[in-house]
């Protein structure tokens, strides 16, 4: 029995070979083929792909809304004017002085002044009682009934009890001095007017003087008006 080595089978169902080399170039070409094939296929497909379409803008929608006209308010009314009423004066001529008749010599007696602190200086008693005037011829002719005005009378036998004026806060402290001469109407035994004839410095003191004769007690006869007149003198000491 012959004995041969195994060696590399030929035959039909074995490639030899020279066979080898022509199925692997046919494989490579099969996977060249098969990747053109399919890149071919990716392109295609690629192309056929269809653009989004890019939304139409949208159409800008009109609205109409009715408004209520507001009617403004009326201004408010300008403010009233201000006129300063000017009071006129009329020129109407000054009244005249009425002359008093020159009273009889020994109605006025001249005496010295005495003026301590804030007291009333006071005349010497004189007559202050004239002679009831008895209706002469030519008084009775004319038919003039109209009285002359009534002098002023001693003050210290028509009001013996009498207050003494105080000196006012404001002339203590600015140490202001004066003097006051007053005119007091009495009837009924009480002090029914004062008058302030004459003020030094004015209004500083005519307050003081004319509350403390309003606290005169007098003596008059019934219900005559008697006009007496005082003078006041404030002064101040250290």
């Amino acid at each position: 029995m012959n004995m041969s080595i195994p060696g590399k089978a030929r035959g039909a169902l074995w490639p030899t070979e020279t066979s080898r080399p022509r199925a692997s170039n046919a494989m490579a070409i099969a996977i060249v083929a098969a990747l053109a094939i399919e890149g071919a296929l990716v392109a295609a497909v690629m192309s056929m792909r269809v653009p989004t379409p890019t939304p139409a803008p949208a159409t800008p929608v009109m609205q109409m809304r009715f408004v209520k006209a507001v009617t403004p308010p009326p201004p408010p009314p300008p403010p009233p004017v201000i006129k300063k009423i000017v009071r006129q004066q009329s020129d109407v001529p000054a009244p005249r002085p009425i002359a008093r008749p020159a009273a009889p010599a020994q109605q006025h007696v001249a005496s010295p002044t005495v003026a301590p602190v804030a007291v009333a200086t006071q005349d010497a008693p004189s007559n202050t009682q004239a002679a009831p005037s008895m209706p002469g011829p030519t008084a009775a002719a004319s038919g003039n009934t109209t009285a002359a005005p009534a002098e002023p009378a001693d003050i210290a036998i028509v009001c013996p009890v009498q207050a003494k004026p105080e000196m006012p806060p404001r002339a203590l402290a600015e140490g202001i001095v004066g003097a006051v001469t007053a005119r007091a109407t009495i009837k009924g035994g009480k002090v029914v007017r004062v008058d302030i004839v004459k003020s030094t410095p004015p209004g500083v003191f005519d307050e003081s003087v004319r509350r403390a004769m309003t606290q005169y007690q007098c003596k008059v006869d019934g219900n005559d008006q008697v006009v007496v007149e005082q003078s006041f003198d404030f002064t101040q000491t250290d």
